[in-house]
């Protein structure tokens, strides 16, 4: 039990430790807040097409 515990823990740290090296190597925050944003514009756009198409009817 104590033994896959460890293990358990010394998997998580290494894949933390990973995540973090790739976000840092590829910039994955950047490319997250790219994301973000274009989905937050492309709600705005829904939104607004939808106002128009309802107002177009």
């Amino acid at each position: 039990m104590f033994l896959t515990f460890r293990f358990f823990f010394f998997i998580t740290d290494n894949i933390f430790l990973f995540l973090i090296a790739v976000v840092k190597s590829t910039g994955l925050y950047g490319s997250a807040h790219c994301a973000y944003t274009s989905a937050q514009t492309w709600y705005k756009y829904k939104k607004i097409s939808g106002m128009s198409n309802s107002i177009a009817r």
